[in-house]
């Protein structure tokens, strides 16, 4: 597993469809409708190399862990099964290069500690705005303040009929 240690905000999904709704005799609301997952999770960082670009570019599958440490223990929310939904590349003048990424996942996993014992963060430090520049075609742009791209994968869930598992993902298109 790699560290994103330039990751400043991690915002995982919470959707009201999965709140489980208390009923009152045999059946119960939450058995009748119990709704596809919804796994979602963006994040922005400091860009430091171009491998989690890669994810959206190929559309390579990922599990994603991201852990909050409090003086109680860890709490774990496993990611699986992610793909990269959306990509934005940001950059301006005295600051670093920014990705905001959303992802879209099969399934949600909570534990009480991290999966791996031990994380090997990146080395490279952020790629800067003067290590950036800009081309029309053959020429480089002399006269670029700030610049931005965005690359959308458009995925759509596909949820299945099945007996086990029916409100989890059976891919994503």
């Amino acid at each position: 597993m790699i560290e994103i240690i330039t990751a400043e905000n991690v915002d995982p999904a919470i959707d009201p469809g999965l709140i489980k709704v208390r009923g009152i005799g045999s059946r119960d609301l939450q058995y009748i409708r119990k709704g596809l997952r919804r796994v979602d999770v963006g994040m922005s960082y400091a860009l430091q190399n171009i491998q989690l670009l890669n994810f959206t570019m190929t559309l390579g599958s990922m599990s994603l862990e991201v852990w909050y440490e409090k003086t109680g223990g860890t709490i774990s929310l496993l990611h699986k099964g992610c793909r990269v939904n959306r990509t934005t590349v940001k950059c301006s003048i005295e600051d670093v290069i920014r990705s905001d990424v959303e992802l879209i996942g099969q399934n949600l996993v909570v534990g009480t500690a991290k999966i791996g014992n031990s994380y090997t963060p990146w080395s490279e430090n952020p790629v800067a705005f003067y290590e950036s520049y800009v081309k029309k075609q053959a020429a480089t742009l002399e006269r670029v303040t700030d610049w931005k791209f965005v690359i959308e994968n458009h995925l759509k869930r596909v949820p299945v009929i099945r007996t086990t598992d029916g409100h989890l993902l059976k891919y994503l298109q």
